[in-house]
């Protein structure tokens, strides 16, 4: 309790016998009180409805120890402690037990858990107390023995008693309060190692503030004087229950502890122990930061293993109409025995049975409540379903048609579905009727023997049509219906045709409309043909014949039927009706360079109107009739085949084409990739045949001109000069005396290479210049450094002089690679010099240029203009009587 509960008056009490304070006298064994609190509420003129709450354990309780009749709440004064003898009946008010004033009076615990079960018996006194305004406020005190022994977490359960108390304090004469009211009580048991998550907060009818914590529950009377007659003289001292070693506010049942939330008063924590727990909780009353008191509440936990209850069920046909003889599946869970009663409530031996699955006869047709009991063998918690079972021996068989009310008006229709069921007992009949239509994900649903439904004209549907007799048998029957059965289907197909001659065709067009899945229910036909050629045929029979030219054509169809009526247009091909010819040529033999072939037809499309009655062959003016002919065709000739196919109804077919006799021979063919480089000078090759498959042979011949090898292997390798010519041939055999040859040349040009277009290579500063001579774009040219080249075109790159530069390229092919280096010199202008002999005495002369760049040539002359040229090379020779002339050279790259 709070510190002003603690009161301790240090008064000498009153006398207790007569005037004062009496224990009942009566041998009353405790009544295991396992809960309670004390609430009020203000009704004006300084009265307040006070409620007292106790539950006690109807199962563990002395069944001598009920409810108080009545329960004696004392009335203290809340500042000197003293019973106000003034209030009430000598200070006490006596409140009658009402047992029908009580909501849920026993609380059971339900077999979620093994075990005893738990039984709490609750009620509520509730009076009115006069009480009127003062500064020190009142103690409205309860006090009772006992609790339960079994409590697991405080000393001595049994002599501890219960006291539930509240204090009505002073609040201004201006202001009234009531005090919080709590929401819910805790649930009579909570599982073994599952957590708590239980809402104990509190209303308040005035708004205040609250604030939850646990609390230690307060000791009562004990068995000896288990209760009052009269109250005590003062309150009496509010001692807490003694917690036992290991237990207290901190845990209060084990596990993960026991917590509350001050702002919502929600309950959480986590049990480990099986056993009973004694919890109390307070809640404060505060009204703008003023504590105005507190309601206390005690309550226990009960704490079990829990497992799932049983349950009891069982099925069986809810009404069997074919014997009786029945058999229960028993469905229960959770038990471990069972009761059965197949005539409940009657205690007939005859119609009891303990087995699981049980088979029983009963003794005549009719209605039968059973009852199946399930028992958990652990502690005998049990269960029970009842239902009802009919029996009869009698044929019961639901069966329904349909008709069309109303034909198909745009994507619906209507229909009339009627109820065809029979039963085998007369005094028996349909009572009953329950249809389901699906249509899509549509669901309609009607009664009665014979609805009329609207529905889509779009979707097949699915009826199904339960039924039920006054018996309570029942039937069902489930029917899948194509809309096509049910809406007028126009539809026709070409029934005959044959050919009087190679023009025209005759045709035979049948109407095979629907209606109800016959077409027996058409009543009328109207036929028009108009072909392509503008000719034009009627009719108003159920089949149409004529003879047209071998055009197209197309066909309407009008029918009608019930009232109903459609029409269908198709157009056809006259060539549709002739099937497709073709043939499988296939080789017999090689002999030498001839061919022998076989031909056999192939008919595709063929009617199933029509037969073929006769193939007539041409071949290069030969005619033969037989199903298939053999030719053989000369060396590399071409041979034209006619086919004319016969067919029963009249009709003929002609096919031709030519053929070659080679096509048909197996062909040659080599394949030659690089394997390796062995060297920089020779490389590795490899050869295989690529030729049609399925040789039985090889024969090779391979290499240089100089150095043939041969073999007969699969797949050759050999190696050879890089730059070398070499050739690859090979012969294969094939079965039908057939074979292939084929012979390759290789010029041996085809590996990586580079070359420059001069090295060292000299260029002026800023110069570009191509240097590859023989770029190939199939290579991979790798280039370092690459400052200076453009390298757009990595096998044919520019490059810009810059720098006196060395460059190194690796070029690839894929297998082999060459590695080269370039030297690039680069000036910044260009001197040129004439040295020789400028003196001589005999007139010859002999003069040389020098200081050129690149590659190109000197030109020589006496002019400055250079009009005309003495030499293109560095030396000029020349003899001269007169006076040494003016000798000019200039470098042209």
């Amino acid at each position: 309790m709070k510190q002003k509960m603690n009161i301790k008056i240090n008064i000498i009490r009153l006398l207790f016998v007569a005037l004062g304070f009496i224990f009942s006298i009566s041998n009353i064994n405790a009544t295991h009180i396992v809960g309670g609190d004390i609430t009020y509420k203000y009704l004006g003129k300084d009265t307040f409805e006070v409620t007292l709450t106790i539950r006690r354990d109807c199962n563990l309780g002395s069944p001598e120890a009920q409810f108080d009749d009545p329960a004696l709440l004392s009335i203290y004064d809340g500042r000197t402690g003293r019973v106000r003898i003034d209030l009430g009946k000598n200070g006490q008010v006596n409140v009658p037990y009402r047992d029908d004033d009580t909501l849920n009076t026993f609380i059971r615990s339900d077999c979620g858990f093994e075990g005893a079960q738990v039984c709490v018996h609750e009620t509520k006194y509730v009076t009115k107390i006069y009480l009127p305004y003062n500064t020190r406020g009142y103690y409205i005190v309860y006090q009772r023995c006992c609790r339960n022994s079994s409590l697991n977490n405080i000393v001595d359960p049994l002599e501890a008693g219960s006291t539930y108390s509240v204090r009505i304090d002073r609040v201004p004469q201006t202001q009234t309060n009531s005090s919080p009211v709590f929401k819910n009580w805790p649930d009579i048991y909570i599982c073994k190692d599952k957590p708590i998550d239980f809402d104990n907060s509190a209303r308040d009818a005035d708004g205040d503030s609250l604030v939850y914590k646990l609390w230690n529950p307060i000791l009562g009377l004990t068995r000896e004087a288990p209760q009052l007659s009269q109250p005590f003289a003062v309150v009496p001292d509010f001692v807490p229950v003694q917690f036992q070693t290991g237990y207290g506010l901190n845990n209060l049942l084990g596990g993960t502890p026991l917590r509350i939330d001050s702002i919502t008063g929600k309950i959480t924590g986590t049990p480990n122990m099986v056993g009973q727990f004694l919890v109390g909780v307070e809640v404060q009353e505060y009204r703008n930061g003023v504590y105005l008191g507190s309601v206390y509440r005690d309550f226990q936990y009960n704490v079990r293993v829990c497992a799932l209850p049983p349950v009891a069920n069982f099925t069986a046909p809810d009404t069997d109409c074919n014997g009786l003889t029945l058999t229960f599946d028993n469905t229960s869970t959770t038990a471990t025995r069972f009761e059965w009663n197949f005539n409940y409530p009657s205690t007939d031996a005859a119609f009891k049975s303990t087995e699981v699955t049980p088979t029983f006869t009963f003794p005549s047709a009719g209605i039968y409540d059973v009852q199946l009991v399930a028992i958990r063998g652990s502690d005998q918690c049990r269960t029970e379903v009842i239902k009802k079972v009919s029996v009869f021996d009698l044929d019961y068989d639901a069966n329904f048609d349909f008709k069309t009310t109303v034909c198909s008006d745009g994507d619906s229709l209507t229909l009339q579905l009627i109820d065809q069921s029979t039963i085998s007992d007369p005094q028996f009949s349909t009572q009953r009727y329950r249809w389901t239509l699906t249509q899509g994900s549509t669901t309609l649903i009607f009664e009665g023997p014979s609805p009329i439904v609207r529905v889509s004209a779009t979707q097949d549907l699915v009826v199904t049509l339960e039924v039920q007799a006054d018996n309570l048998c029942t039937s069902s029957i489930t029917k899948n219906i194509k809309i096509g059965d049910i809406v007028l289907t126009p539809d026709f197909e070409i029934s005959d045709f044959s050919c009087a001659d190679g023009e025209t065709i005759t045709l035979t067009l049948t109407d095979k409309s629907t209606y109800r899945g016959s077409n027996d229910s058409i009543s009328g036909q109207s036929w028009v043909i108009t072909t392509d050629d503008g000719n034009t045929f009627t009719s108003s029979a159920k089949t149409i014949t004529f003879t047209t030219n071998r055009v197209g054509f197309s066909a309407t169809l009008s029918v009608t039927g019930n009232g109903c009526a459609d029409t269908i247009t198709k157009s056809f091909q006259t060539a549709d009706f002739f099937p497709t010819v073709n043939l499988v040529t296939t080789l017999l033999e090689c002999q030498d360079t001839n061919t022998l072939l076989k031909f056999v037809p192939v008919i595709n499309g063929m009617s199933s109107l029509v037969t073929v009655t006769d193939f007539i062959w041409t071949a290069n003016g030969d005619t033969i009739n037989a199903d298939s002919i053999t030719y053989l065709v000369m060396g590399n000739d071409n041979v034209v085949i006619t086919l004319d196919v016969i067919l029963s109804n009249g009709c003929s077919l002609t096919f031709f084409r030519s053929f070659n006799g080679n096509a048909f021979r197996p062909r040659g063919a080599i394949s030659v990739s690089q394997v390796e480089c062995t060297t920089d000078d020779l490389v590795t090759l490899s050869a295989r045949y690529t030729g049609t498959s399925g040789q039985s042979g090889l024969s090779w011949t391979y290499g240089l001109a100089s150095a043939l090898q041969t073999s007969t292997a699969q797949e050759i390798t050999f190696t050879i000069p890089k730059d070398s010519a070499y050739s690859v041939s090979v012969l294969a055999t094939y079965a039908k005396s057939c074979e292939a040859f084929v012979s390759q040349q290789f010029t041996g040009k085809l590996f990586a290479d580079i070359d420059f277009i001069t090295n060292p290579l000299s260029l002026c500063v800023g110069e570009q210049r191509k240097i590859v001579l023989n770029p190939n774009s199939a290579f991979t040219y790798t280039w370092t450094p690459t400052d200076g080249l453009d390298l757009t075109v990595p096998s044919d790159p520019v490059l810009t002089a810059t720098t006196d530069q060395v460059y190194t390229v690796t070029v690839s092919d894929g297998v082999c690679s060459v590695t080269k280096q370039l030297t690039v010199d680069v000036i910044d202008s260009l001197l040129l010099a004439i040295v020789g002999n400028t003196n001589t005495c005999d007139g010859s002369v002999s003069l040389t240029a020098e200081g050129n760049k690149g590659v190109g040539t000197y030109q020589w002359s006496f002019n400055p203009d250079f009009s005309n040229i003495l030499s293109n090379t560095d030396n000029l020779n020349f003899s001269n009587d007169s006076r040494y002339p003016n000798c000019i050279s200039q470098f042209l790259e």
